[in-house]
Parts: structure tokens; sequence; C-alpha cells
């Protein structure tokens, strides 16, 4: 007779799990992360703060937790090839493929969370040491600032002592002092009283002044130490003011540093908090995949026990059909075989008992099998919740990453904006420079064109008068030898004669002045001052030229009268006389003229100074001009 096993006749085991499919439809990245959530329990993220070398590197495959995981993987194309089409396999196993592409997906995203998040920490730890530098150099400073002030306290404390050793002093001088003003009051009494004992003896008055000019060092030398001790203290002081602002800086800079601090440490907790937010996601992804893995495996297991169950139906009742034949034949072949019979109703009771039992564990089975569905709709629901704060996560950390994007790129257009109002002015500068050095150009041009011009000028003024000193010389020479024959005509007159010499040393000083006047002015550029000298010249020679004129002919109709009678000589003399009075109000006429040119050759000299002072470069090449045109007129 047949009778059921109940042993389960699957041919996958928990202990053959233990195996790697490289054929698997998970990908190995998903599966690592699974395996290495499940069994390690810290999540994706547990090594963040260590290093980042580590985090971003690959699972091993040899964990037994991703073997167990991993191996699930081809359960699914074996069990496909069951002949079994309504069973809810197909179903689980294209969700389970959806999961795992989703999981492998979600795998990517959080080791590209990861990185950014390693490369976040690195910049955290990089600005971390200069603040920590910072804070030594804080410290520092708070040490030299404490013992700053020990030493002004020491320096007070000396002071203070010095103070009360000067006071002490002094009231010994004022005690002294008074004791002197007694005894000095007390002498003229005794004198009085006592005509024989005189004065105080000698020996007595000495140890008093020896007495106070000690105490007088004395009071010197505390009162050097105390000035000394004040000077120190002003030096400590100006020390401890410097270091006073030295400290306020350094705290400035700490509060900065500090606020700098709690910045950066409001990032890390809030980097922190999202890094546990995501080993919470990772761990709870990781659990419902163990969940949903466990199911898997607990489904495949219920459909193989309901195959077998399907296969021992079939065999019971093939038996039953086999034994109702049995039965028949048996009871139209022989009514004898009672005991036979009963046994065959026997058997066939406990195999309705066997049924009824099978019944039950595939009623059993049904349940387990809902409430294995239900737990998988609440896993893909957990799942579904899990993907929406992934999703929550994912968008933080691009809004904090933006945000970060966004303040840096605020910070560098400000820095931009400064650069470029700067280029701006240095530009409006340069053009400004420019503008002056252009109109510079068009006064050195003017300015080269008046020289041009006064140049041109002073050439023919020069010419000019180069004529008119040809003139002047001969007619000195014709009045030079009108005189020497006045000389040898008139002997008496060596007065006059004294008076030409006179006036010609005059004239002399009167051309070498006028020379160097002109060259003055064609120096100052001052064509008005050219002028009015040109004038005043052609007055003078117009004048020493009548008075010249006068006295020659003069001594002419002297010379013609003289023969005639003795009225005429007295004539002469009297013309004689009046030649030496016009020749001494000459005289005096030059050197009053020679006067004014040494006024004028005075200011000239000023102007010239000044103009030097000015104009350095342009003035040597005038005085160069100038010093061309003095050897053309010598």
């Amino acid at each position: 007779m047949f009778r059921p096993s109940y042993r389960s006749s699957s041919p996958f085991s928990l202990s053959d799990l233990d195996m790697w499919d490289t054929k698997s439809r998970f990908t190995a990245q998903s599966s690592a992360w699974c395996g290495t959530s499940t069994v390690s329990g810290t999540g994706f993220l547990s090594d963040v703060s260590s290093s980042t070398s580590g985090s971003t590197g690959g699972f091993r495959q040899s964990d037994p937790g991703l073997r167990k995981w991993q191996s699930l993987s081809h359960l699914a194309p074996e069990c496909a090839t069951q002949p079994f089409p309504p069973s809810p396999g197909s179903g689980l196993r294209f969700a389970r493929g959806e999961s795992s592409y989703r999981q492998a997906e979600g795998a990517h995203w959080l080791q590209d969370a990861h990185k950014r998040l390693d490369t976040q920490l690195d910049r955290l730890r990089m600005r971390n040491s200069p603040l920590s530098h910072n804070i030594t150099a804080a410290q520092l400073f708070d040490m030299k600032h404490k013992q700053l002030s020990e030493t002004l306290a020491t320096l007070e404390q000396e002071k203070e002592a010095l103070q009360e050793k000067v006071l002490q002093l002094e009231k010994e001088l004022l005690h002294l002092r008074s004791t002197l003003d007694r005894r000095s009051h007390d002498q003229p009494t005794e004198r009085n009283l006592d005509s024989l004992s005189g004065t105080l003896p000698k020996s007595q008055d000495n140890f008093n002044r020896q007495v106070t000019q000690n105490v007088d060092l004395e009071l010197c030398k505390l009162r050097d130490a105390l000035r000394d001790a004040e000077a120190r203290a002003k030096t400590k002081e100006d020390e401890l003011n410097q270091a006073l602002k030295k400290l306020q800086i350094s705290t400035e800079t700490q509060q900065t540093l500090l606020n700098q601090i709690e910045e950066t440490n409001q990032r890390r907790q809030n980097l922190s908090t999202l890094q546990e937010e995501l080993s919470e996601a990772n761990n709870k992804i990781s659990q419902a995949c163990l969940e949903k893995a466990i199911l898997s495996t607990q489904m495949l297991k219920l459909e193989e026990n309901i195959k077998d169950l399907k296969a021992k139906l079939t065999g019971a009742l093939f038996d039953k059909d086999h034994l109702i034949q049995e039965r028949t034949q048996l009871q139209q072949g022989s009514e004898g075989c009672e005991s036979q019979s009963n046994k065959h109703d026997q058997e066939t009771v406990q195999m309705k008992e066997d049924l009824k039992s099978l019944k039950e564990v595939n009623e059993k089975l049904t349940g387990e099998l809902e409430k294995i569905k239900q737990k998988r709709k609440t896993s893909q629901s957990r799942l579904q919740e899990e993907t929406l704060e992934r999703l929550t996560i994912s968008k933080r950390i691009t809004d904090l990453e933006c945000h970060l994007l966004r303040e840096s790129v605020e910070v560098l257009e400000i820095e931009k904006q400064k650069l470029q109002d700067r280029c701006m002015y240095l530009e409006a500068g340069v053009l400004e420079r420019e503008e002056k050095l252009q109109l510079q150009e068009v006064e050195h041009r003017k300015q080269d064109a008046g020289r041009l011009q006064s140049n041109e000028e002073l050439k023919a003024v020069t010419s000019h008068w180069a004529q008119k000193w040809q003139r002047v010389a001969l007619t000195l020479q014709s009045t030079q030898e009108e005189l020497e024959e006045v000389k040898k005509s008139n002997s008496r007159n060596e007065s006059e004669l004294l008076l030409k010499a006179e006036l010609g040393a005059c004239k002399q000083q009167l051309e070498l002045e006028r020379s160097r006047t002109l060259l003055h002015r064609c120096e100052d550029k001052g064509t008005d001052a050219l002028a009015q000298t040109e004038d005043r010249g052609t007055q003078t020679e117009l004048s020493e030229s009548s008075l010249l004129w006068e006295p020659s002919s003069a001594s002419h109709s002297s010379q013609n009268k003289a023969p005639k009678s003795s009225e005429d000589q007295d004539d002469g003399n009297q013309a004689t006389i009046w030649t030496s009075n016009s020749l001494r109000s000459e005289l005096e006429e030059s050197r009053r003229r020679t006067r004014q040119l040494l006024e004028e050759e005075t200011l000239s000299d000023q102007r010239l100074q000044t103009l030097r002072q000015l104009y350095p470069f342009k003035m040597r090449y005038h005085l160069l001009k100038a010093g061309r045109i003095k050897l053309s007129l010598l």
C-alpha cells in the first residue's frame, strides 16, 4: 500500500544556497551592497569619517551573506521550467528583477552621494587646519598677555614700595628741618641769655649739614630710581597696550574663526544627519532585501511543497482508482473474500484519512501562501516608502549642493564686480593721463613755436642793434677824431679829457650792460620788455648823438672863429665851459642809467633763477643760445 512520507522532496536546501552565480539577473554591485548592509549592519556609509580610499572600493564576494543572497538569483529560471503555469512565481520573479534594477540604480546614486560627501569632508578638514593654527596663535597671545600683566603687577608693587620709601625720607627730612629750625630759633635766645657761651659749636652744624646732604643724596637716588621705575612702567604699559591691541585683533580673528568653526560644525552636523539618514535608509533597504530574499525562498519552498503534494495526490488518486477496480473485480470474482474486503475497507478508510490530512495540509499551505503574499505587499509598500525617503534625501543633498554652489557663485560674482570696478577705475585714470599727456604735448608744441618765433625776433633785434652799434661806433670815431683835434688845439682843457675818458668808460659799461640785459630779456621771453629797451636805447642813442654833435659843432665854430678876434676866443671859452657842463650832465645821466640797468639786471637774475627752478632743462638750451648770440655780438 502507498503511504505518504511527508518529506520535502525539494532539490534546494538552505545549505545549498552558499554558492556564487555569475549568470544571475542581479548585478554584482547591488548584491554586494545588499549583502554588506545585511551582514555588517553598518550600512553603505559606515566608514565615511575614516577615509575616502576605502569608501569607494568594491565589496568582497567571499562573504557568506553575499553568497546566500546571490545564490538565490539562479532559482528563478529553474523554477520557470516547471510545468505549472498557474503558479504565482513568475510575477514574483518579474517584481524581483525590477526591484534588483532599482536597487542597482540606488546603489550607483548612493556611491555618487558618498563620493560627494567625502570630498566635502576633505574640504572641511583642509579648512580645519588653518583654524587650529589660528587657535594656537590666540592661545600664545593669551599667554603673553598674562606674562605682561604679571610683570606690570610686579613693577607696580616696586613703584609703590619706592613711593613709600620716598614718603618716609621726606617725612624724615621734614622732621630734621623742623629740628634745625627749632635749634636756629633756640640759638639767639641762648646768645641773649648766655653771652659767655657764644654760638653753638661748629661741629654740630657740620654734622647737621652732613646729615641733610646725605638725606638729599638718598632722596636724589630714590627719585632717580622712581624715574627709572616710571620709565619702565611706561614702556611696559606701551608693551601692554600693544599686546592688548594684538589681543583685540586676535580675539576678533578668533571670533571670526569661531563663527567659521560653528558654521563648519553646523554643516558637519547636517552632513552627519544626512549620513545617518542615509545609513538608516540603507539599513532599511538591506532589511527589506533580506525579508524579500527570505520570502522568495519561502515562496520557492512552498511551491515545491505544493508540487510534491500535487504529485502525491495524483498518485493517491491513481491508487484509489486502481483499488476500486480491484475491489469490484474481487466482489464480482469472489464473495468469500470478505476478510480481504474488510482489509481493503480499512485501507480505504486510511486513505480517506490520509486525504483529509493532505487537504488540511493543503489548506494550511494556502493560508501560509496568503500570509506570504500579504507580507510581500507590506514589504513592497515599505520599499516604496524607502524609495520615496531616498528621493527626498537625494533632493535635500542636491538642494544643499545647489545652495553651496550659489553661495560660492555669489562670492565669485562679488569679487568679479570688485575687479571690474577696479579695472574701470584704472582705465579712467589711464584715459585721464593720456588726455593730460596730449594736452602737455600740445602745450609743448605751442611753446616750441613761440620759442622759434622769439628766436627769429631776437635774431632780427640783434641784427638791428648791430647796425645801430656800427653807426654809433662810426659817430664815436668821428667824435674821437674831433676831440683829438680839440686836444691838440686846446691844451688847457685837461679836465675835459678826463671827463671824456670817463664818458668812454661809461659808454663801454653801458654797452656791456645793454648786451647783458638783452640776453636776459631774450631768456625771459619778454617781447614787451624788449620793445621798451629798444625805445630806451634809441632815446639814449639820440641823446648821445645830439650831445656829441653839439660839442663837435661848437668846437668847429670855435676853431673857425679863433683866428678872427679875441672876442671869438672868449666865446670859445664859454663854449668849452658849456661842453664841460654838458659832459658832466651826461655823466650823471649815464650813472643814473647804469643804476637802473643794475636794478633791471637783479630783477632779470631773480626771474632767471625762478625760471631755472621751474624749467631747468629748457633754460640750458636758452643759455647756450644766448652765449652764441653774445659771442656773435663781441
